[in-house]
């Protein structure tokens, strides 16, 4: 009996802390980092200001929740990717065209975000165990080996070429965030397999 009140009572702060991140990214795109407050996020997420400081210390640590949170559906489908029967070129075309694409399904919520020095695509420390980077890292490295057993890639440095790729990538998000990228997803996520299969030799 206790163990499903308590199954409940997580269940119900588990949903008013997705109420509470979902407003703040509401506020942020309607109106910019200025205009979100404590006070705001509260009203907007429907509870009491002290509810919301049980979850959150201050707006800064709803910012980083609201951040992480956002990168959960990729985090899921890149999983599912690696995890698939796709083959090992297969796997890092799916992983560039998802990346690219969430990007630019949130690409205000980013650019808000860096606008104000809060989030930066390299905020993640490079090579640091149990990093996001870091599992991400071993998983393309794992593909690329694959690859190269099969035949498919030809022998390579697999941790340096597993850099290689990530770096493309994010080289190619910073533009779309900096830069405002005409181009597609697909279009970008193209080019970074081109570039790291055939570089740019003529």
């Amino acid at each position: 009996m206790r163990d499903k009140k308590a199954d409940r009572k997580k269940l119900l702060q588990d949903a008013i802390r997705v109420d509470i991140l979902e407003a703040a990214e509401s506020i942020l795109l309607e109106n910019g980092m200025e205009a979100l407050t404590m006070d705001r996020i509260a009203d907007r997420a429907g509870v009491a200001k002290g509810t919301l400081y049980l979850h959150f210390k201050n707006k800064d640590e709803v910012l980083s929740a609201a951040q992480e949170a956002c990168f959960n559906p990729l985090i899921q489908d890149l999983h599912c990717v690696f995890e698939s029967d796709l083959s090992p070129r297969e796997k890092l075309e799916r992983h560039s065209l998802l990346t690219m694409s969430f990007f630019e399904e949130r690409i205000n919520f980013f650019r808000i975000m860096v606008a104000n020095r809060f989030f930066t695509p390299k905020d993640q420390s490079h090579f640091e165990e149990n990093s996001l980077y870091w599992d991400f890292f071993k998983k393309i490295e794992q593909v690329i080996e694959d690859g190269i057993r099969l035949e498919i890639f030809r022998p390579v440095n697999t941790a340096k070429a597993a850099g290689i790729f990530l770096e493309i990538g994010s080289a190619l998000l910073i533009q779309r965030i900096y830069s405002k990228s005409s181009s597609s997803p697909a279009d970008d996520a193209d080019l970074h397999m081109d570039i790291f299969l055939n570089g740019i030799a003529a």
